[in-house]
Order: structure tokens, then C-alpha cells, then sequence
């Protein structure tokens, strides 16, 4: 009795040289099926998965690679270990496991560190941009209430400086985290 046996790229233990009919497949698994098969007194015609995937779940509830091959009964088992999971163990019936694989996925730890960028990495440069023409139309609506408030009338240099010093300082200190440290205590009435 000849079984159709899908297979799958799982290097080492099976490599497909040549993916097209008549496919050779070789390696340890390869070895170990036909031990298998020759005690049930069964052959083996290889049968590629299309793609060589092992299979996915489709959204319309079919499943793709091998696992797709089983469930549309084009082969008879597969010769490639497949990785058991929840939707995988219920659509097709896995047989007691050959090889128990072991990885793991590794990565340093974090370590804390000082960094002088720091500071502008949460935001992305777009951000940042937004934020200095925003500060820049608050430094220009500043300097108008301060035109207000000081009287236009007084056109001295010295008048000039010190409306520029104050919308400079209301827009900067906030961000320093520093108060307002103006002498005069201006207030600012706008009618």
C-alpha cells in the first residue's frame, strides 16, 4: 500500500533539493519515516506543500499548506513535524510526537541609561515642529498684549526691548518651569 506523505522544508531533518516532480527529499526524518512505513510494510510517494508552509487558518475557515492537504484528503499524512496548536490539534489528528523541540526566544535585558536625546525621543520630529510654531504664535500674540498693555503710544527703543523681553520670558520661563519674575506685577486687562 503506497501512502501519499506531504512534506515541508524543516531544516535539517528534511531538505527538498528539487522542489519540482520527481522531488527528492532527504535527512534524518526522511530516514525515520521510512523506518516507520517499512515495519507497517507501506511506500511513500513525497508530496509538496503548496508554498512549503506548514498551514494556516484561512478566514473562510479552510486551512492552507499541509495541514490543508490533510483536511482536503489530497495526501495521507505528513512526513514533516508540524507544531501543535489549539486550531491546528482541531482540525487534524496529530500522532504521539516524534521529536519534542526545545527553543526558546532569548533577549538582553533592558538596562537603564542616560541618554542626553533623551528628552525629544517620545515624540516624533513632526511633533516637535508643531511645537515651536505654536510657541513661536504664542512669543507674536504675546508681544501684541504687550503692545496693548504697555501703550503704543511710547515708541523708544528701550520700550521695544522691554515688550520683547516680556513676551520672551512669558513664553519661555513656563517651559524652563521657571515663574514669571517680572518687579512691576503688570496687570493685564483686555477689554
Amino acid at each position: 500500500m503506497t501512502e501519499m506523505m506531504s512534506t515541508s522544508q524543516w531544516m535539517p531533518h528534511i531538505y527538498i533539493p528539487k522542489t519540482t516532480p520527481p522531488y527528492i527529499v532527504i535527512g534524518s526524518m526522511v530516514d525515520i519515516i521510512h523506518i516507520i512505513f517499512a515495519k507497517l510494510g507501506h511506500c511513500t510517494t513525497w508530496v509538496l506543500a503548496k508554498g512549503l508552509i506548514y498551514g494556516t487558518q484561512l478566514p473562510n475557515k479552510t486551512w492552507s499548506g499541509l495541514i490543508g492537504q490533510l483536511m482536503r484528503h489530497e495526501v495521507d499524512v505528513t512526513g514533516t513535524p508540524v507544531s501543535m496548536t489549539d486550531s491546528r490539534a482541531r482540525a487534524i489528528d496529530f500522532s504521539i510526537p516524534l521529536y519534542m523541540d526545545t527553543q526558546a526566544v532569548a533577549h538582553k535585558k533592558p538596562v537603564y541609561e542616560s541618554d542626553l536625546a533623551g528628552f525629544v525621543k517620545p515624540y516624533k520630529n513632526e511633533i516637535w515642529v508643531l511645537l515651536l510654531v505654536t510657541m513661536i504664535m504664542v512669543f507674536f500674540v504675546l508681544l501684541a498684549i504687550a503692545h496693548i498693555a504697555f501703550g503704543s503710544s511710547l515708541k523708544s527703543s528701550e520700550n521695544r526691548k522691554e515688550k520683547a523681553w516680556f513676551a520672551t520670558d512669558l513664553t519661555i520661563m513656563p517651559l524652563l518651569g521657571q515663574k514669571y519674575l517680572d518687579s512691576r506685577h503688570i496687570n493685564i486687562t483686555l477689554i
